[in-house]
C-alpha cells in the first residue's frame, strides 16, 4: 500500500512538473513574441523618421528645379538619340552622359 502510495505521489509530482515546464515555455514564448512585436515598432519609428526627412530633402531640392531647363535637356536627348544611333555621347552641358 505504501510502495502504491508513493508511486502516486511520484506520478502526480510528473504531472504538476510538465504543466509548470508547459507554462514556463508559453510565458517565455509570449516575451518573445512581445520584443519581437518592440523591436517591430521601433523599426518602424526609425523608417517613419527617416521617410519625413527624405521627404523634406526632396521638397527642398525640388524647389531648385528649373523646369525650363529640364525641357531643353528633353529636346537635345531626342535629337542625340537619333542622330547618334546609340552611342554613348553627352546632349549637354547640363546632362549626364547617355
Amino acid at each position: 500500500m505504501i510502495i502504491i502510495l508513493k508511486m502516486v505521489a511520484s506520478v502526480l509530482y510528473m504531472c504538476r512538473y510538465e504543466a509548470q515546464r508547459g507554462n514556463m515555455m508559453q510565458q517565455s514564448f509570449n516575451l518573445e513574441q512581445t520584443n519581437y512585436a518592440i523591436q517591430t515598432v521601433k523599426d518602424t519609428q526609425t523608417t517613419v523618421t527617416a521617410m519625413k526627412t527624405g521627404l523634406k530633402q526632396m521638397k527642398k531640392e525640388y524647389k531648385k528645379i528649373d523646369i525650363n531647363q529640364i525641357e531643353v535637356c528633353m529636346i537635345f536627348h531626342v535629337i542625340v538619340i537619333v542622330t547618334v544611333d546609340g552611342e554613348s555621347r553627352t546632349c549637354c552641358l547640363c546632362c549626364r552622359p547617355m
